[in-house]
């Protein structure tokens, strides 16, 4: 769609500037100004703006302020009559910024929300038109739109930890037929929804007043980098691990949680502040909550289970000491299988050869504290065995 060459075959208007609608602006920096400015005092305004039949901007938004500033009340216009709906006035609008000033990434994310709201209202009625014998339209997606539940949807792509990360929405692909993806695509010509997403998360976080101070403080910060770098992944993890840290600090203090599970989130604390990368972080942070969320709902007797309405058969009546132990086991296996295989992906030999003496005191320090471990674990299995209690 060009905007400027259809638009070149209206007739230049003078236009009262404070008539202009500038509806909602996806450009919120407009950037240098003066080089513009000097140009339009010099030469006057080259290339008039273009609006809408009503008076919606599509283009020249800098153009516009400058010509305020320098004290015009009216502006040459090109009125392009052919754009009258929403939609196309918002795709006009964007195929007018990708010649001009780029758009930061938050500019994109809030023009990405748009998009994605107007396509799936788009969809929905060419898929309500097809159904009266209309031909669906190239490119659509025949209707399909994202009927996720608004907290739902939330909760996914601000990653609540619900298990171990397989099914949650950043580590599925899209389906091409969404329009998320359409959105994405007409912003930033690529499949960015990912990216976009993350940006509009962070932006939820940082005004949620239910969320700690530091997470608001710390999305908002992101955001601010965010828009000067365009780094999105790394920064949006960040905030998440920070969350969850946040969620951990307030279980282990937490006198309504059983002690288990508050020495299970300091536990739980500890291991995840040794991790740096902010991606790792965030992943062993989600698995930890899983972990201790877990715990908290494992009956400890059968009036629990039953107030609970959890089946809790495998930890049914089982004590205190017993709950504990199970958790301290499924975080173990959570551990080893993130290693699982190591054995076969590693030539001992030429670990045995090459390895530095560092490394090779590492390794050995690694297999004596692994061996002492099973010694007590392997003992104290032999003590319950005998006993009779083994689960």
């Amino acid at each position: 769609m060009n905007t400027t060459a259809s638009a070149s075959e209206q007739t230049v208007a003078q236009f009262p500037i404070e008539s202009l609608v500038l509806g909602r602006s996806y450009r919120r920096e407009l950037g240098d100004l003066t080089d513009l400015t000097t140009s339009i005092q010099t030469l006057g305004l080259l290339c008039p703006i273009v609006i809408t039949s009503d008076g919606v901007l599509i283009s020249g938004r800098r153009r516009l302020e400058v010509m305020r500033q320098l004290g015009h009340a009216t502006v040459p216009v090109w009125i392009a009559s052919e754009v009258s709906d929403k939609l196309r006035t918002l795709l006009a609008i964007q195929d007018d910024n990708f010649l001009h000033k780029h758009f930061t990434t938050t500019e994109k994310a809030a023009l990405y929300a748009e998009y994605k709201t107007l396509l799936t209202e788009e969809n929905a009625r060419r898929q309500a038109a097809t159904r009266f014998g209309a031909a669906a339209l190239p490119d659509s997606d025949d209707g399909e739109a994202d009927d996720t539940d608004p907290d739902e949807r939330e909760a996914m792509i601000v990653a609540t930890y619900q298990g171990s990360g397989s099914g949650r929405w950043d580590s599925q692909p899209p389906s091409k037929r969404k329009s998320r993806v359409q959105a994405a695509t007409a912003v930033t010509g690529r499949d960015s929804s990912q990216q976009l997403e993350q940006v509009l998360a962070l932006e939820r976080l940082a005004t949620n007043e239910d969320e700690d101070e530091r997470v608001r403080r710390a999305a908002a910060e992101a955001v601010v980098e965010i828009n000067g770098d365009a780094k999105v992944h790394g920064r949006y993890h960040e905030v998440i691990a920070l969350r969850g840290v946040c969620w951990l600090e307030k279980t282990a203090v937490n006198e309504t949680a059983t002690a288990a599970v508050r020495e299970a989130a300091d536990d739980e604390l500890r291991a995840v502040r040794q991790i740096d990368r902010p991606v790792e972080r965030s992943r062993a942070v989600a698995a930890a909550i899983a972990r201790v969320r877990k715990l908290a709902l494992t009956p400890t007797s059968a009036a629990t289970t039953a107030e609970s309405g959890e089946s809790g058969a495998e930890d049914d009546g089982m004590s205190a000491d017993g709950v504990r132990g199970r958790y301290h086991a499924r975080r173990l296996v959570d551990i080893l299988a993130k290693a699982e295989g190591w054995w076969e992906i590693n030539d001992a030999a030429l670990v045995g050869q090459y390895a530095t003496v560092e490394q090779w005191d590492a390794i050995t320090r690694h297999r004596d504290q692994a061996n002492a471990f099973l010694d007590t674990a392997a003992h104290a299995r032999g003590a319950t065995s005998g006993a009779g209690v083994l689960p």
